[in-house]
């Protein structure tokens, strides 16, 4: 279908770790300056600043009309939902620090997008996200259920249709003119 490869996201992976790591590698040199006059405070500041602009830049990102980080969109990628919809804040948080758990174990986390079916990483799988090229049409992310309010949906549309017709009040030119309608709505 249209998910993303694992060789992609890497590259995004790679690019959006330099633009959150270049201007914070310098704060974080100050930081250690400062911090080897005997106190590690400095030090964990700067780390929780780095995990707390790492957080804003992908979830405010990838919940954007965007739907991807820098990275995502040069690569031409963004991430949805398993509806094929955009995430809210609080989705892509929680698959940003899925992402801490992709690491914690050795990276394997990561390394699950180069081999399942549908390329997700180990936070994916936890956030319920895909990784798609920002050309796919999200609209085959559709689930079962929902197909199955649409066929019920039309097939009661078409009853009614099928009744109007049989009382008279349609003729069976406007039947097919309305029955065709409908279909072509779907």
């Amino acid at each position: 279908m249209g998910y993303a490869n694992f060789f992609k996201r890497l590259g995004a992976f790679i690019i959006d770790s330099l633009i959150i790591s270049v201007p914070l590698f310098l704060v974080l040199s100050a930081a250690e300056g400062a911090a080897s006059g005997g106190g590690r405070g400095a030090r964990n500041i700067v780390y929780l600043l780095y995990l707390l602009i790492g957080w804003l830049y992908y979830a405010v990102q990838e919940s954007s009309e965007k739907q991807a980080t820098i990275g995502k969109r040069l690569l031409s990628m963004k991430v949805t939902d398993f509806n094929g919809n955009r995430l809210t804040f609080g989705n892509a948080t929680g698959r940003f620090f899925g992402k801490l758990v992709s690491g914690m174990i050795y990276g394997i986390g990561f390394l699950m997008a180069a081999f399942t079916k549908q390329r997700q990483a180990l936070h994916d799988k936890m956030a319920h996200t895909y990784v798609v090229t920002a050309e796919t049409d999200t609209s085959f992310f559709i689930n079962e259920s929902s197909l199955r309010t649409i066929r019920d949906g039309i097939e009661d549309k078409l009853s009614r249709l099928s009744e109007l017709k049989e009382k008279g009040i349609l003729s069976p030119r406007e039947f097919e003119e309305a029955k065709t309608k409908l279909l072509a709505r779907v």
